[in-house]
């Protein structure tokens, strides 16, 4: 039954929008809303539902979520804007705001560049990478998260733009723009959620100091200094695009007086919680796995152009140079990884002596085969990128075995 001239029940943006998906491919009804949506509310105008679907446009300034709770460990409670803190504290919402206010300038400038496919598709990988097939599951995921395709589409629009104008000068957005899409570039691009890891692991790291008989007490983590608190606070202030200013300095620093003892005490947990032993046994168990091959290699297309450089070099006696040179290939330098290559490669590659003729092995879309030059295992007496992988890795275990069950997302992150 239809409504006043001609709406359909549920629409309330005042005139009817067919949004009827395409005959045969019912998964294309989103990109195709999107488009519609961007045409209704060319003049600024914010259009709230749309036959009861969610795909519409919504205020997307984290202000509306800053005192909602968003995550939990134990029994203490941790609300939006203190992951925006942590952010601000780690210097990730300060990349966010950058990154959103260049896109916004390069939307300004060249929105009309992107083609509708582009988008169509960009939309297609969101979905898959969520695991929203459905479009149901879609709009479930626009309702928890509080906004529609028209936002979304923004996003992937402007992540386009960044992606293909490397180099490219542009005026950045305003403050008060990136004020107004923020909250969903923070969620599409995972800033929440990774602040909310970043608190996690901060608790975490304490719990470990606590209970791994280090003789540790909560007794030792300090109160934050005033200093400290005081200048998260002006910061926090100063945050046009966060909108933190609406809490008030009190509020900040209750707040910032909660966060940087778990700041700090994360950090002496980091500093104290891995030994020497500990790191050079982890290298060793890893010495296979990161041993480092190095050479120069050849990539084709087909897999029989590879195999007939292989004969050529390995029976005929041909360089690989020479064969790179005749068949117009570029010989390019390459290391390899053994715990990081194709697994019927990694014996070949530890076998393998300086001169041998490694391959072919599928790699990406091409077929590859390397000479090998040299072969690094990892020492930990000298090699510092293997200490310092092998105790970030200690690290990362001891953070996961005490956050296992304490913690958990209470919003849509």
């Amino acid at each position: 039954m239809s409504g006043p001239r001609g709406e359909k029940p549920g629409c309330r943006c005042g005139e009817h929008i067919d949004l009827s998906p395409p005959a045969g491919n019912p998964g294309l009804r989103e990109p195709v809303l999107a488009l519609l949506l961007r045409e209704k509310v060319g003049d600024g105008r914010r259009v709230h539902e749309v036959d009861g679907l969610g795909l519409f446009l919504h205020d997307c300034a984290v202000e509306t979520v800053l005192g909602q709770a968003a995550f939990r460990f134990r029994d203490e409670s941790h609300d939006v804007a203190e992951l925006v803190l942590v952010g601000l504290l780690t210097g990730a919402w300060q990349e966010l705001e950058g990154r959103v206010a260049r896109g916004l300038g390069l939307e300004a400038e060249r929105a009309g560049q992107v083609p509708i496919g582009e988008l169509e598709r960009a939309l297609a990988e969101f979905r898959y990478e969520r695991g929203l097939i459905a479009a149901t599951e879609m709009q479930r995921w626009l309702a928890e998260h509080r906004f529609g395709v028209a936002d979304l589409e923004g996003v992937l629009r402007r992540e386009w733009l960044e992606a293909r104008s490397a180099g490219v000068v542009c005026s950045p957005g305003p403050a008060d723009r990136v004020a107004a899409v923020i909250r969903a570039e923070a969620i599409c691009g995972g800033t929440l959620a990774r602040c909310a890891g970043e608190l996690r692991a901060w608790h975490a790291g304490l719990d470990a100091m606590v209970e791994m008989g280090s003789g540790e007490s909560w007794e030792w983590l300090p109160s934050a200094h005033a200093s400290e608190v005081a200048e998260l606070v002006s910061v926090a202030l100063a945050d046009i695009p966060s909108r933190l200013s609406t809490l008030g300095a009190v509020e900040l620093g209750r707040r910032a007086a909660r966060l940087l003892p778990l700041k700090a005490g994360y950090e002496r947990f980091c500093a104290t919680a891995v030994s020497e032993q500990s790191v050079v046994a982890r290298i060793d168990d890893r010495r296979l796995e990161w041993t480092v091959v190095k050479g120069r290699e050849l990539s084709f297309a087909l897999e029989g152009a590879a195999l007939e450089t292989r004969l050529r070099v390995v029976h005929d006696g041909d360089t690989l140079a020479g064969v790179a040179e005749e068949v117009g290939v570029e010989l390019v330098r390459r290391e390899l990884e053994v715990g990081s290559a194709p697994k019927e490669l990694g014996g070949v590659l530890l076998a393998a002596r300086s001169g041998d003729l490694v391959g072919p092995w599928l790699e990406g879309e091409h077929w590859r085969v390397l000479e090998l030059d040299t072969r690094l295992a990892p020492e930990a007496s000298v090699d510092d990128r293997a200490w310092t992988r092998a105790r970030g890795e200690l690290l990362v275990e001891l953070i996961e075995r005490f956050a296992a069950g304490r913690g958990g997302v209470l919003a849509a992150l």
